[in-house]
Protein backbone atom coordinates (compact mmCIF):
# COMPACT_ATOMS: atom_id res chain seq x y z
CA UNK A 1 0.00 0.00 0.00
CA UNK A 2 3.36 2.35 0.74
CA UNK A 3 4.65 1.79 -2.91
CA UNK A 4 1.08 2.54 -4.13
CA UNK A 5 1.31 5.53 -2.63
CA UNK A 6 -2.50 4.92 -0.34
CA UNK A 7 -3.72 7.52 1.57
CA UNK A 8 -2.48 7.19 5.35
CA UNK A 9 -6.57 7.29 6.43
CA UNK A 10 -6.99 4.20 4.19
CA UNK A 11 -3.59 2.41 5.74
CA UNK A 12 -4.86 3.38 9.22
CA UNK A 13 -8.23 1.78 8.34
CA UNK A 14 -7.22 -1.08 7.42
CA UNK A 15 -4.62 -1.76 10.28
CA UNK A 16 -7.74 -1.21 12.37
CA UNK A 17 -10.48 -3.73 10.43
CA UNK A 18 -7.55 -6.30 10.44
CA UNK A 19 -6.97 -5.95 13.85
CA UNK A 20 -10.48 -6.17 14.74
CA UNK A 21 -11.29 -9.32 12.17
CA UNK A 22 -8.42 -11.43 12.32
CA UNK A 23 -6.12 -10.57 15.39
CA UNK A 24 -8.41 -9.88 18.00
CA UNK A 25 -10.31 -13.35 17.37
CA UNK A 26 -7.00 -15.12 16.66
CA UNK A 27 -5.93 -13.96 20.21
CA UNK A 28 -8.81 -15.24 21.71
CA UNK A 29 -8.76 -18.35 20.13
CA UNK A 30 -5.29 -19.00 21.26
CA UNK A 31 -5.76 -21.80 23.54
CA UNK A 32 -8.66 -23.78 21.86
CA UNK A 33 -8.24 -26.78 19.81
CA UNK A 34 -9.63 -27.26 16.66
CA UNK A 35 -12.31 -29.74 16.01
CA UNK A 36 -13.84 -31.49 13.12
CA UNK A 37 -16.86 -29.65 13.65
CA UNK A 38 -14.81 -26.05 12.99
CA UNK A 39 -13.34 -27.42 9.55
CA UNK A 40 -17.10 -28.85 8.76
CA UNK A 41 -18.62 -25.03 9.48
CA UNK A 42 -16.17 -23.26 7.70
CA UNK A 43 -16.32 -25.45 4.69
CA UNK A 44 -20.10 -24.74 4.92
CA UNK A 45 -19.58 -21.06 5.35
CA UNK A 46 -17.21 -21.38 2.19
CA UNK A 47 -19.51 -22.90 -0.08
CA UNK A 48 -22.15 -20.25 1.04
CA UNK A 49 -19.64 -17.45 -0.27
CA UNK A 50 -19.11 -19.26 -3.09
CA UNK A 51 -23.29 -19.48 -3.84
CA UNK A 52 -23.41 -15.30 -2.74
CA UNK A 53 -20.83 -14.80 -5.82
CA UNK A 54 -22.57 -17.12 -8.19
CA UNK A 55 -26.16 -15.18 -7.12
CA UNK A 56 -24.72 -12.00 -7.80
CA UNK A 57 -22.56 -12.63 -10.93
CA UNK A 58 -19.16 -12.24 -9.95
CA UNK A 59 -16.01 -14.40 -9.38
CA UNK A 60 -13.76 -15.54 -6.61
CA UNK A 61 -11.08 -14.02 -8.97
CA UNK A 62 -12.89 -10.89 -9.69
CA UNK A 63 -14.34 -10.34 -5.46
CA UNK A 64 -10.41 -10.23 -5.10
CA UNK A 65 -9.23 -7.73 -7.22
CA UNK A 66 -12.21 -5.22 -6.33
CA UNK A 67 -10.74 -5.77 -3.17
CA UNK A 68 -6.85 -5.19 -3.95
CA UNK A 69 -8.08 -2.00 -5.73
CA UNK A 70 -10.02 -0.64 -3.76
CA UNK A 71 -7.36 -0.55 -1.17
CA UNK A 72 -5.17 0.48 -2.91
CA UNK A 73 -6.75 3.05 -4.84
CA UNK A 74 -8.72 4.55 -1.81
CA UNK A 75 -12.06 3.52 -3.47
CA UNK A 76 -13.99 2.52 -0.08
CA UNK A 77 -15.88 -0.44 -2.09
CA UNK A 78 -15.20 -2.95 0.64
CA UNK A 79 -17.83 -3.03 2.89
CA UNK A 80 -16.17 -1.76 6.67
CA UNK A 81 -14.07 0.50 4.36
CA UNK A 82 -17.53 1.75 3.57
CA UNK A 83 -18.92 1.94 6.73
CA UNK A 84 -15.87 3.69 8.24
CA UNK A 85 -16.71 6.40 5.12
CA UNK A 86 -20.34 6.44 6.06
CA UNK A 87 -19.61 6.60 9.67
CA UNK A 88 -17.01 9.55 9.26
CA UNK A 89 -19.47 11.67 6.73
CA UNK A 90 -21.90 11.40 9.11
CA UNK A 91 -20.32 12.45 12.11
CA UNK A 92 -18.74 15.73 10.21
CA UNK A 93 -23.08 16.61 9.37
CA UNK A 94 -23.78 16.29 12.88
CA UNK A 95 -25.03 19.40 14.29
CA UNK A 96 -24.63 20.04 18.45
CA UNK A 97 -27.54 21.78 19.68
Amino acid sequence: MLLYGTSRRTIAYFIIINTLIKVLPLYYLRNETIQMKDVYFTGVLFLVFIIWLHMNEQSLVGNMKLIHDSLLYGKDKTPFMALLKQLQKNFKNLEIL
